[in-house]
Formats: structure tokens, C-alpha cells, sequence
């Protein structure tokens, strides 16, 4: 018995997951330079994770707010500590 060929992998699906996903910036809260992060746009619409300043290093904890409707993105930070 031949074994079945591995399927291809389904380059429709990577864009389409890749669609989900979106960029946002927001000030550190603890240098207040900018840093550009990723969205994921399925996560729904209030999202709450910790993510290190790509400047200072220092964890910031993002509040994320995603409108469903405009898909419009509003951040706010604070520290960690």
C-alpha cells in the first residue's frame, strides 16, 4: 500500500490568518518612546498582555481596545511594578 503524498500547504489560509492581524503603536510607561506592536485582530475586542519596551526593556503592561466595527485600535500602558 502507497503511502498518500503530504498536502500541500493552503496559501489562502496564511493570508487570510495573516489578515487578522494588524500593527498599533503605544508610548512605554516607563521612557514614553514609541513601540510598534502586533494585534491580533481575533482575540476580540479587549485585550490585556505584557510586553517588553523595544527601547528601554522595561515590561509594560497594554490595555488593548479594538473597535469591531471601524477596527480601530487604542492602547494604554503602565508599568509593571
Amino acid at each position: 500500500m502507497l503511502n498518500a503524498p503530504c498536502p500541500m500547504p493552503n496559501p489562502n489560509k496564511f493570508i487570510a490568518q495573516n489578515l487578522m492581524q494588524n500593527t498599533a503603536e503605544y508610548y512605554c510607561a516607563y521612557c514614553g518612546e514609541p513601540n510598534l506592536t502586533f494585534i491580533d485582530l481575533s482575540a476580540g475586542g479587549q485585550q490585556s498582555y505584557i510586553e517588553d519596551c523595544q527601547v528601554c526593556c522595561n515590561p509594560n503592561i497594554l490595555y488593548v481596545r479594538v473597535d469591531e466595527d471601524t477596527l480601530d485600535i487604542e492602547i494604554d500602558t503602565e508599568s509593571e511594578s
